[in-house]
């Protein structure tokens, strides 16, 4: 699968899961743990648990970066068609009928969406992936200041 067809295709779980993660950083981050002689194990689960926010800022930070690239990319390398298709794609990436309707309805043939996306995607994957057609070989070989 192309680079850009994953990223477009998880572009919005990853945004939601960026949500649910800030969410979750911020409840922990207002929690006072209290300790009663009752609960000692549901506490001491609960202390490491709030011990590791650090994990939370580092997993966050990953998926802002990637949802930054993907976004700048689409925004400052495609026209407003290629935005379109992709737009649709990423909204029903598993949804081939319901992309094509979508299409239709935004004045698009079928045809010209496919081609279109295609398109899209090519020019993406120059960004997201630059190395993807490179021979491992040839890229083990090459210099640092080579790539």
């Amino acid at each position: 699968m192309k680079e850009s067809k994953y990223e477009l295709k998880n572009w919005k779980r990853w945004k939601h899961t960026l949500y649910l993660l800030k969410k979750t950083r911020e409840e922990l981050n207002g929690k006072k743990i209290i300790i009663d002689d009752e609960h000692q194990e549901i506490n001491k689960m609960m202390q490491d648990i709030v011990s590791k926010i650090e994990h939370y800022d580092l997993i966050i930070y990953n998926y802002e970066f990637f949802i930054k690239r993907l976004e700048e990319a689409i925004d400052k390398i495609l026209t407003n068609e290629e935005k379109t298709c992709v737009l649709i794609y990423a909204n029903d990436p598993d949804n081939a009928a319901k992309r094509e309707y979508t299409a239709l309805e935004k004045g698009i043939s079928r045809t010209v969406y496919y081609k279109t996306l295609s398109s899209a995607c090519n020019k993406l994957d120059k960004v997201l992936a630059p190395f993807n057609d490179q021979d491992l070989n040839n890229y083990i070989c090459k210099k640092s200041i080579e790539l």
